[in-house]
């Protein structure tokens, strides 16, 4: 989404860990010019009025990441909407923390639950 008031913006968005709002404006931006309609929900999933129907997801945030809060809003939804979903946060993770799982023990244990749901997503399928 495009909205840069959440709480996760107003908390992180100006500390520079890897992602700032300064950035994220600069991406829109990039990815919506003048011109496009940013509420379009094809544009900013977010806006959809229904999400009833949509496949099973799994949100993975970081504590501190900007992008926390509409994440989690998006889990939300879905599971409101009675869509299977799996929600994680993690405590003193930024944006892409997950390419750190190498060295960093939270991300490696959010990628192996991550593999561990996309197993599970899959099984079912090639039985």
């Amino acid at each position: 989404d495009h909205d840069f008031s959440t709480g996760s913006y107003r908390q992180v968005g100006d500390r520079n860990w890897l992602l700032s709002t300064a950035d994220m404006r600069w991406f829109w931006d990039q990815y919506c010019p003048a011109g496009v309609d940013r509420d379009n929900p094809e544009i900013s999933p977010l806006r959809l009025a229904d999400l009833r129907g949509l496949p099973p997801a799994m949100v993975l945030v970081g504590e501190l990441d900007p992008l926390r809060d509409e994440g989690w809003s998006y889990a939300t939804r879905l599971a409101a909407a009675g869509v299977a979903v799996t929600a994680r946060c993690d405590a003193g993770m930024v944006h892409g923390y997950l390419g750190a799982a190498g060295a960093v023990p939270t991300a490696a244990s959010a990628m192996q639950s991550s593999a561990s749901w996309i197993r599970g997503q899959v099984d079912p399928l090639t039985r």
